[in-house]
């Protein structure tokens, strides 16, 4: 039983230290939020843990590949409210720079986070070169359809403020599936102890007789 329960929390803690994120876009003018808009990978370097409580609004960059000095976001923020830079992904780095590098550019600048747009519709875990240990905002990857609608329709340079972003952690299993099965293997477990107390009882039936003598 013991086993049963260590694995259980095993696979749970697993499942909250994954690197996928599940995107959410919430329209603060119908209040809808969306909770399937997209899917990020979070980078190696950076605070991606605050992802978790963030919500925020998205920012196209200028430069938009955040190679060099980036424009400050809009405006100081007085609310709970985060600043998110949209960059974008260089095909090649004789023409563009490392993503620890712009995601450091978008934080010297002011940003909470940075979401960087790939290239293709694919996602990969994002490395740093020498910069990384000077990165303390989270940063995490987008596919190109996501970061195309993201600038192109939900910033707040199209929108203003009607739109955020929130991130939570995608639970990997079928909750219901998941509970059933613990629940099956600790019944195993009570079974199991429960035959090996009845088979114990019946080799030494009188193990209390002695005593009453």
């Amino acid at each position: 039983m013991l086993f049963a329960v260590t694995g259980f929390l095993i696979v749970a803690v697993t499942s909250v230290l994954s690197d996928q994120l599940e995107v959410h876009l919430t329209d603060h003018k119908t209040n809808v939020t969306d909770t399937k808009f997209c899917s990020a990978e979070t980078a190696s370097f950076g605070s991606s843990y605050l992802f978790w409580s963030m919500q925020g609004i998205v920012v196209n960059t200028s430069p938009m590949n955040a190679c060099h000095s980036v424009q400050p976001p809009p405006h100081l923020r007085n609310d709970s409210l985060a600043w998110i830079a949209l960059v974008t992904r260089d095909s090649s780095l004789s023409t563009g720079c490392p993503f620890d590098v712009k995601v450091l550019n978008a934080q010297t600048a002011g940003y909470n986070a940075v979401l960087v747009q790939n290239y293709k519709d694919n996602l990969i875990i994002m490395q740093s070169s020498r910069f990384g240990s000077r990165v303390h905002i989270p940063a995490a990857m987008v596919t190109l359809a996501c970061g195309t609608v993201l600038g192109e329709r939900f910033s707040y340079s199209v929108a203003a403020e009607r739109y955020s972003l929130n991130f939570e952690v995608p639970f990997p299993f079928d909750f219901h599936v998941y509970v059933i099965s613990f629940a099956v293997i600790i019944g195993v477990c009570l079974l199991l102890s429960l035959l090996v107390w009845v088979s114990q009882a019946e080799s030494n039936p009188c193990s209390s007789c002695h005593n009453n003598l």
